[in-house]
């Protein structure tokens, strides 16, 4: 094998690496919430935040988890940051696999004109990724404006004021006087950190093969 399919099939790897984090990230929920009661009157529980649902777990296992859809209004602005995100995700791995096709065909053809078809594609990939990455950062701001956090402390239901929890912070934790809050981005969002190098080191080993 030449020296130069040697690193197209390098870089063919990189990029179906780069589809397996797209399909992980597809298939893990983006976002968590843990609440820790500190009374036995509230049962611990995690929310778990997917594309189209929210899924709760109670830690305890007395109950089956519950999904909740975003369909409502109160989930309008949550439900339109994960389409947007979804869509980039989408597209980026659509473009990851026509990288992948024509890595493959410049392997087999030796052709430069695919050689550089697959480079463009696999940095362009990438940065679909980055843009659904960078866009999830306002998941915060849409919990925010759909009401989610007012009322989370014994003091919110007399002021009517946000807390400084999940909704102004995209990860942290917090002590409460009901409940301790623990929240972050999960699996599917760290993934595409994987997902975006993955691409762009594909895009430079094409382009050097």
């Amino acid at each position: 094998m030449s020296h130069h399919r040697r690193k197209l099939g390098g870089a063919l790897f990189l990029t179906l690496v780069f589809i397996a984090c797209c399909v992980i990230s597809y298939s893990f929920a983006w976002y968590r919430i843990v609440v820790d009661p500190a009374t036995s009157v509230i049962k611990a529980f995690t929310t778990y935040y997917f594309w189209a649902k929210a899924r709760v777990v109670y830690d305890d296992n007395t109950e089956d988890a519950k999904d909740y859809t975003y369909d409502s209004d109160s989930d309008k602005n949550v439900k339109a940051v994960f389409t947007t995100s979804l869509t980039f995700l989408t597209v980026g791995a659509g473009v990851g696999i026509l990288t992948a096709i024509f890595q493959i065909i410049a392997i087999i053809s030796k052709s430069k004109i695919f050689r550089l078809l697959s480079a463009i594609a696999a940095m362009a990939a990438a940065a679909l990724l980055a843009v659904s990455f960078f866009t999830f950062f306002k998941i915060n701001k849409a919990f925010d404006d759909d009401g989610h956090c007012v009322g989370q402390d014994v003091s919110d239901f007399f002021t009517g004021e946000t807390t400084e929890i999940y909704c102004n912070k995209f990860m942290g934790s917090k002590d409460g006087t009901l409940s301790d809050l623990t929240w972050g981005p999960y699996v599917g969002w760290w993934v595409l950190i994987g997902g975006i190098l993955f691409g762009v080191l594909s895009s430079i080993c094409t382009f050097l093969a």
